[in-house]
């Protein structure tokens, strides 16, 4: 969640072909065909950043405002969580 709007970001990558496709929110962001394994792409959200970079042959990695996307994840996960309050009811 972003701005309390959910974004869905994909990539998409053919070893086969070498394609590669970023897509934000069912919209295109870049395709490319390449079979080396230097694939960055930057892009902007509101006022966030986000960079798409390929760290070996399979895998991207994603950061947000030049944070790793895994540190983010991990900081959330162990976030606490604010508990829901007890529902009182009066007596009839």
């Amino acid at each position: 969640m972003l701005n309390s709007k959910y974004h869905k970001i994909e990539m998409f990558h053919s070893k086969l072909s070498g394609k590669k496709k970023l897509v934000l929110d069912a919209q295109i962001l870049t395709e490319s065909k390449s079979y080396t394994n230097d694939f960055t792409f930057s892009f902007k959200i509101d006022k966030t950043y986000f960079n798409i970079i390929q760290s070996n042959s399979d895998k991207f990695d994603m950061r947000i405002d030049n944070r790793a996307f895994e540190a983010i994840q991990a900081e959330e996960k162990f976030k606490p969580r604010e508990e829901s309050k007890p529902i009182v009811q009066k007596p009839m």
